[in-house]
């Protein structure tokens, strides 16, 4: 009995001293993350400045790369674009602003770029112009030659359909002199 007690005596000693290691543990575990909490916190502080700096650059750098792709997609002619999608892609093309705070050192070369653009596009919108109005010509030519041809035929039906109405009529004048002359005989 004497054992057991001093067994439990000690077992409840060894408790009373683990539970008070744990509090201390759990105190300083308890103090070292309300720190770091506001070490963290003091961490964003300070760095938001840069932070929102990183975001308006990224913008800005995204704005840039957009402003080229547009303008390298625009300035692409395809073989069935009309002179409606030149005219359009020259317009939006000759809309867009491009911003020095977008660039920055790059706004010539972008600038360049853009104008170059322009510029075949306007020679491509002209060059499909020319082809339209060749075609639109083409077109107005054969359809005055056939015309033409079709009044042609219908002369030509008009003079054989009266050059054989005369031969019939001549055909049978004579005919009738020949009945004449053989009753007069």
């Amino acid at each position: 009995y004497k054992v057991t007690r001093s067994k439990t005596a000690i077992d409840d000693a060894g408790k009373k001293l683990n539970e008070e290691a744990r509090s201390k543990i759990n105190a300083v575990d308890a103090q070292r993350r309300k720190i770091r909490e506001e070490l963290e916190s003091l961490a964003e502080e300070v760095r938001k400045p840069l932070t929102d700096w990183e975001a308006a650059e990224d913008g800005r750098k995204e704005r840039a790369s957009s402003d080229l792709k547009l303008i390298a997609d625009m300035s692409v002619v395809l073989a069935s674009d009309t002179v409606a999608d030149l005219t359009a892609k020259w317009t939006r093309l000759n809309t867009l602003l491009l911003l020095e705070d977008d660039h920055l050192d790059g706004i010539d070369h972008a600038r360049t770029l853009l104008e170059g653009a322009l510029d075949k596009l306007e020679a491509a919108r002209q060059r499909v112009q020319k082809q339209e109005d060749d075609q639109r010509e083409l077109a107005q030519l054969r359809a005055d030659q056939e015309a033409r041809e079709a009044a042609d035929r219908k002369a030509k039906e008009a003079a054989e359909a009266e050059r054989l109405a005369k031969e019939r009529a001549d055909k049978a004048e004579a005919e009738q002199k020949a009945r004449e002359e053989r009753a007069a005989d």
